[in-house]
């Protein structure tokens, strides 16, 4: 719902006979508007029987599966979801995977287990990172679940020339967003663990999405692994 595509908003048409439909609209033309239900039946109904047409501004999909399937199952749709578009690149040593969380409640996402898309990203077998990092397109995503609903400590192990540095790199969990700059470490040799902020994340199986925030100069970041720790009260 945050991000629906016009073409799955869901509509109301009240008619003339007092009925109500709902659906997704498929055609239009002068004298008739086609929607299409949730059930996958199309309904024509002619303009003149229209009374009211409302967006609903939400997806013709339904809110709740997260909380009636498990996280296996879910898991077994996030693979099937990412078969429909680019699939990810593939690297020795790397393999995307469903990441729960330690015992302590905290999430380790190493570069290891991201899904890598884009035409520079690569995983560099020497440090176990994401690098060659240099193109708005470039992005990786992990899946993981969350134990618990809460705000995370978001901490990174990574590396940036000081020469290069200065580009900003966002997190987006759900609807939630988080953007820094990234600072140099020295070289590209020399890695650092730092805290760089903080993220509200809801219990149970979510997705990080981690790409540039605008035009990277040369190199925006190799990124060995993001931690997030919940922040306890």
């Amino acid at each position: 719902n945050q991000a629906v595509e016009d073409k799955y908003i869901n509509y109301i048409i009240a008619t003339t006979d007092n009925a109500a439909h709902a659906g997704a609209i498929t055609n239009e033309s002068g004298n008739a508007i086609t929607i299409q239900t949730i059930n996958a039946k199309k309904i024509t109904i002619l303009r003149r029987n229209i009374k009211s047409l409302t967006s609903t501004r939400r997806s013709l999909m339904p809110d709740g599966h997260e909380a009636v399937i498990t996280p296996q199952q879910m898991n077994h749709l996030i693979q099937y979801l990412t078969t429909l578009g680019p699939p990810p690149k593939t690297f020795p040593n790397n393999k995307p995977k469903l990441i729960n969380a330690a015992p302590n409640n905290a999430i380790q996402l190493p570069a290891a287990n991201a899904a890598i898309f884009g035409p520079s990203l690569v995983y560099e077998q020497k440090y176990k990172n994401l690098g060659w990092w240099s193109n708005t397109k470039d992005h990786a995503v992990w899946t993981f679940n969350a134990n618990q609903s809460a705000t995370y400590h978001i901490d990174i192990d990574y590396a940036c020339h000081n020469d290069v540095d200065g580009d900003k790199l966002t997190f987006t969990i759900g609807t939630e967003k988080f953007t820094f700059t990234v600072n140099g470490t020295g070289t590209w040799d020399n890695y650092r663990t730092k805290r760089i902020g903080k993220i509200k994340i809801n219990k149970g199986l979510r997705q990080l999405h981690a790409q540039s925030l605008g035009p990277i100069r040369t190199a925006l970041i190799d990124l060995r692994t993001i931690t997030l720790i919940p922040i306890k009260k």
